[in-house]
């Protein structure tokens, strides 16, 4: 046998009956660095010195290195050091046969402590059954649930956690004797619940108190809009009232003065704006009521610094057309004065149940097309109502393209809401907007028997369309001139500066 000095510290090397050596390092792990002396005795004994220590080693003496052990959590506090763990569990089991509990090192399901958010402090202190240079062993650990691996190999026999989350929570040591043997691990396990406001509780709390404030919330908006639509109803109803006593006077009025027709034109033209002005736009408009009245109206609204631009045609002809218009202008000026930040299709929706009732008093069967637009920043435009296709002249192609519009019209049935949606186009600079009611694509060449049409209007706005709003106006009251009329003739010309 031969000792020499190995990676790990001593070994011996053996020779074996081939002749070979063998490399033994467990033997003599022991010892310290620093030998001075060794001597062999004939038996196989040897007696090793160092500075301090003196060694023996009997070959003889078997001893089995890769012997396990156990590692040992001796204690476990949490908190302001409340002990929780103090080395040894006992069977709950034991309680039945026996005078004495017994202990065991597995943690029974019944002592897996729970621990309150405030005692997020946990200490653990450990140790290992092994003996022989127990100065010597290495520990490593992980707390599963908060540390994602394992700890670095180290001689420290404490570890401190503080502000651990709620959670499930594993504590697993294991220790690693001088022979570099690991041992069984130990595990300790225990939860920590959450703090009170994150709690099923108090999450059963927030949302009822979320459910609350929404119920309050729908019944306060509820017991306003009840109020607002009977504010809206009773001036409604009144103005309807006074339309119906001015119908009255204006019929009296007829035979003595202009007739029938006559009234019923000034009925139309009487409520148009005068001087129709939006920042950044031009606009010219125009109405020629025809012989036999229709119920044409436009409209350009400034109201709380919002621009609103409406078009509409009531059905049929004669002074009842002529009385629902100005039922339903009047109607659209007071939900404004309320309502200005609403979107189109609810102001839409508000005027349809007010004067829904008063047209089949006043009109009868009547109904009215109509499409009504917020102008917004930047050449937006919001829009909602069922009425003709909106035609744009975009300068960038300098061509026309032809938005549909959707939705119902309004008078027909008492709620619409659900049927109508807001839709949005945008108006580059030049780009030019031309809305219009069924008067002008429907007047009629007797000789050739065609009508305007829609296709003649497009080709002519995108002739014109460079041109400026005063000029576009008179180029389509210009080729319309020609044909027969039976109805008004009203349109805008928007372009966006």
């Amino acid at each position: 046998m031969i000792v020499v000095e190995a990676t790990s510290g001593f070994g011996i090397l053996r020779k074996q009956p081939n002749g070979h050596y063998s490399l033994d390092e467990q033997s003599l792990k022991k010892v310290k660095p620093g030998i001075s002396q060794a001597y062999f005795e004939p038996d196989g004994v040897i007696w090793i010195g160092t500075s301090d220590i003196l060694y023996r080693y009997d070959p003889r003496v078997k001893k089995n290195y890769r012997a396990k052990f156990p590692a040992l959590i001796r204690s476990v506090t949490a908190g302001e050091d409340e002990p929780l763990f103090n080395g040894t569990y006992y069977d709950p089991a034991s309680k039945k046969d026996d005078l004495f509990l017994k202990s065991t090192l597995e943690q029974p399901a019944s002592l897996i402590k729970q621990l309150s958010y405030e005692n997020n402090r946990v200490v653990f202190t450990f140790a290992a059954a092994f003996f022989e240079q127990a100065e010597k062993n290495q520990f490593r650990y992980q707390l599963v649930g908060f540390d994602e691996e394992w700890s670095e190999w180290t001689t420290e026999r404490k570890k401190e956690y503080t502000n651990l989350p709620e959670n499930d929570y594993r504590f697993v040591v294991e220790a690693k004797n001088i022979f570099d043997v690991k041992s069984e691990p130990a595990v300790f396990r225990f939860s920590i619940l959450p703090p009170w406001y994150r709690t099923v509780q108090a999450y059963l709390g927030y949302a009822l108190l979320l459910l609350g404030l929404m119920v309050a919330g729908s019944r306060i908006y509820n017991r306003r809009l009840v109020a607002s639509r009977k504010r809206l109803k009773k001036i409604v109803d009144e103005q309807t009232e006074q339309v119906r006593q001015q119908k009255d006077q204006l019929l009296q009025a007829n035979d003595a003065l202009w007739g029938e027709m006559q009234l019923a034109k000034k009925i139309q033209t009487v409520l148009l704006p005068e001087d129709p002005r939006i920042e950044e736009y031009e606009i010219a408009a125009c109405m020629q009521p025809a012989d036999e009245v229709g119920g044409d109206y436009y409209d350009v609204i400034n109201i709380r610094g919002t621009d609103w631009i409406v078009i509409g045609d009531v059905s049929g002809h004669g002074v009842p057309a002529g009385l629902v218009m100005m039922m339903v202008q009047t109607a659209i000026h007071s939900v404004l004065d309320t309502h200005a930040d609403e979107p189109p299709a609810r102001i839409l929706s508000i005027v349809n149940r007010v004067i829904h009732g008063n047209i089949q008093k006043v009109g009868g069967n009547k109904y009215m097309t109509i499409t009504i637009f917020s102008v917004q920043p930047h050449g937006a435009m919001v829009f909602s109502g069922l009425h003709q296709d909106i035609l744009i002249y975009r300068a960038a192609s300098q061509t026309v393209e032809r938005v549909q519009t959707a939705g119902m019209w309004i008078g027909v049935m008492e709620e619409i809401e659900e049927i109508i949606r807001v839709d949005e186009l945008t108006l580059a600079p030049n780009d030019v907007m031309l809305i219009y009611t069924d008067g002008i694509t429907e007047a009629m060449d007797e000789e050739a028997g065609e009508m305007f049409s829609v296709e003649k209007l497009i080709g002519l706005l995108e002739q014109s369309g460079t041109q400026s709003v005063d000029a576009i106006e008179r180029a389509i009251l210009r080729e319309v001139e020609p044909y027969t009329c039976n109805d008004d003739i009203t349109f805008m010309v928007l372009k966006r500066t």
